[in-house]
């Protein structure tokens, strides 16, 4: 019976101390760095998702990310297709957001974690792919990479 209740109990707390390990970047964010000062990100994690909404000159653009890893299809128009995925990795999340149109492929890869003040720490790095290239051949490097530091709001 000591048995069946110690088992219970490790059963019941690993998936909260797995849970623990990653942390939640939800809230409202703001930008501190030059460049950004003022610029907000909305992120809401629930339910084995994490969305990110962030206002752009033409609108507001929001992804939903799978926090188990599984793709996920984006709407889009008839003419293009968006994929986002997410992997942990260490406490940081690194987030793929990839648009497949039938000439080109773009891909942002953004990677978030907090700093030692529990500051957000956004980096970007985005990649514009040939669909004629090789598909074994490695991805060529990031054409811009980018590092914001936000404030929660």
């Amino acid at each position: 019976m000591r048995l069946l209740a110690a088992i219970t109990l490790v059963g019941m707390t690993l998936p909260a101390a797995v849970a623990a390990q990653n942390p939640n970047f939800a809230g409202r964010w703001v930008a501190i760095s030059p460049g950004y000062v003022g610029r907000e990100v909305r992120i809401t994690q629930a339910r084995g998702t994490l969305t990110v909404a962030h206002t752009l000159e033409r609108g507001t653009e929001t992804v939903t990310y799978n926090l188990d890893g599984t793709p996920r299809r984006e709407p889009s128009g008839p003419s293009e297709e968006r994929w986002s995925t997410a992997a942990w990795k260490n406490g940081t999340l690194l987030l793929t957001h990839t648009r497949l149109t039938r000439t080109s492929e773009s891909r942002t890869e953004h990677s978030l974690s907090f700093d030692s003040s529990r500051r957000l720490i956004l980096g970007i790095a985005k990649m514009y792919l040939d669909a004629s290239r090789d598909p074994g051949a490695p991805p060529p490097p990031p054409q811009r990479k980018t590092v914001i530091v936000l404030k929660k709001r």
